[in-house]
């Protein structure tokens, strides 16, 4: 049964108050986000994503815990839980040819989910696909973009300790290019190399 527009205002501003998981946005943005998204339950064991599927819809996770579990399928790898999003980097197209190793590492190239999702818990989420999300970007600029600007802070930070791993890589190897008498130059011409 469909949820009304109240319930699923209820719903988002309840798991947004959990960790700010929808960005800057008031309560007014919360009701225009309501009419773009739809609101799906699954059951403790359910499959909520499959790996190799397209990603076109973001999750965000109204109540229950979400668990990605890698390519064996056994394994969990990650968890969601209420208050945070699963899936917005393929909507934004992050997935699709990034270039960047810690993107390479969380999704498979293509736009495709790198990994099984299922639900840990009973769960309750809302959906935003890539056509409701275009479609409140025509309708609530603003709130389309604290949406995007809130993606990219938390991909951002996705991304962040890989990239200081690759910094510590690459100062490690300078520093042991000083040892061998091979330049620094070779150095980032290897890390160039291996990146591409």
């Amino acid at each position: 049964a469909a949820l009304g527009r109240d319930a699923t205002i209820s719903l988002l501003s309840a798991a947004h108050a959990m960790d700010h998981g929808l960005g800057d946005v008031t309560q007014s943005d919360i009701a225009a986000l309501a009419q773009h998204a739809y609101i799906s339950r699954f059951s403790r064991g359910d499959r909520v994503l499959s790996r190799g599927q397209t990603g076109r819809h973001a999750l965000f996770v109204l109540e229950g815990v979400l668990e990605e579990r890698a390519g064996d399928g056994q394994a969990c790898s990650a968890k969601r839980i209420m208050g945070e999003w699963l899936g917005e980097e393929l909507v934004l197209g992050a997935g699709e040819a990034s270039g960047i190793g810690a993107f390479d590492m969380l999704f498979s190239a293509g736009g495709t989910r790198a990994r099984d999702v299922f639900a840990q818990t009973d769960c309750t989420v809302a959906v935003l696909t890539d056509e409701a999300l275009a479609e409140l970007s025509r309708r609530e600029p603003a709130v389309a973009m604290k949406l995007y600007l809130h993606w990219g802070n938390l991909l951002l930070d996705r991304v962040a300790p890989q990239t200081a791993k690759d910094r510590e890589s690459q100062a490690l190897a300078k520093d042991r290019s000083v040892g061998t008498g091979a330049s620094w130059i070779d150095a980032e011409e290897v890390f160039r190399t291996r990146k591409d």
